[in-house]
């Protein structure tokens, strides 16, 4: 009688990894210099059409902390950064960072919200220094407040300078060094820089 010899069994192999989401294509995790949380979504999800604030929380993966940027269509020296958040009634959507109400004052909440061409939510990253692991730093100036001197230009920032998780990301005047041309405050306002990664 002939023996049947089997090769090894092959089976699908189903890994932790496997059942996570993919990061969108050329998404970057932002990590804020003062605290190295990252920016998100509340909640991770976008509620009753209302907009949902944008806040810093530990970094967890979670894919609204994924940012997209794409050229702002009304000017292209700006961007729009969008991060796939939840809806709570069906598939995930992709919903880009303005200011609140279009309002330009201190303070204002950083949402998220359906794109527009509105002037609040564009956005211009500019180079200001590495962290303590070498990765490229930015802040980012809103297409509504552009400056230069003496007009206003306002950046994304965390509200009071806080640290914990669930701190408001808002809009707020940019702190410079009063040199000339004005060089970035990373050590008084670190809260006002991004870190790609």
């Amino acid at each position: 009688m002939r023996k049947l010899t089997f090769g090894p069994v092959l089976a699908p192999s189903i890994t932790a990894a496997s059942l996570m989401a993919t990061r969108p294509a050329r998404a970057t995790v932002w990590h804020n210099l003062a605290s190295d949380k990252c920016l998100g979504v509340a909640d991770g999800e976008h509620k009753n059409n209302t907009g949902q604030p944008l806040i810093i929380w530990t970094c967890d993966g979670s894919p609204n902390q994924d940012w997209t940027e794409t050229p702002f269509t009304p000017d292209t020296a700006f961007s729009w950064f969008s991060s796939t958040v939840g809806t709570g009634i069906g598939l995930p959507v992709s919903m880009y960072m303005g200011i609140s109400g279009g309002t330009l004052t201190n303070n204002t909440p950083i949402i998220d919200w359906t794109s527009s061409n509105a002037q609040n939510q564009g956005w211009q990253r500019r180079l200001a220094t590495t962290d303590k692991k070498g990765k490229s730093c930015f802040f980012f100036v809103n297409r509504a407040l552009p400056g230069p001197a003496p007009a206003r230009t306002g950046v994304l920032g965390v509200s009071g300078g806080r640290k914990d998780d669930g701190a408001p990301v808002v809009i707020w005047d940019w702190f410079k060094l009063n040199t000339m041309p004005p060089t970035p405050d990373v050590a008084g306002h670190p809260d006002q820089y991004w870190c790609a990664y």
